[in-house]
């Protein structure tokens, strides 16, 4: 079932802006192809995507903008994207449903995880 868009006391556009602006800050020094620039394509993609194939939006679009938010690059090989995603979501009171179903997305959504 789709999403209202409601989120604890905000719509999903001001969360996604909220979100947008966290991760465009947290990653405002990052290169190696990996900044807002790669996030902005992958989001523009996802949402491209979920026109075609439905599904609920809110998910796609944080799953999206926050599934390099902790890349192992820049944290000594260390993947913190699910962990960074969850205190992110948790801080802007996002559903624990939809914390939960955004970690496991961007957990597991890495060329690093599993084999293609």
């Amino acid at each position: 079932m789709e999403n209202n868009g409601e989120v604890m006391g905000s719509n999903r556009s001001e969360l996604i802006e909220q979100v947008t602006s966290i991760v465009r800050s947290r990653l405002a020094d990052q290169g190696a192809g990996h900044g807002f620039d790669h996030i902005q394509r992958v989001w523009l993609t996802a949402r491209k995507l979920h026109s075609i194939c439905g599904g609920n939006l809110l998910v796609v679009e944080l799953a999206a903008l926050l599934h390099d938010i902790g890349d192992a690059k820049f944290f000594d090989g260390e993947e913190r994207s699910k962990e960074f995603s969850i205190e992110i979501m948790s801080q802007l009171g996002v559903e624990k449903v939809t914390v939960d179903h955004v970690a496991q997305i961007v957990d597991n959504i890495s060329f690093r995880v599993g084999e293609f």
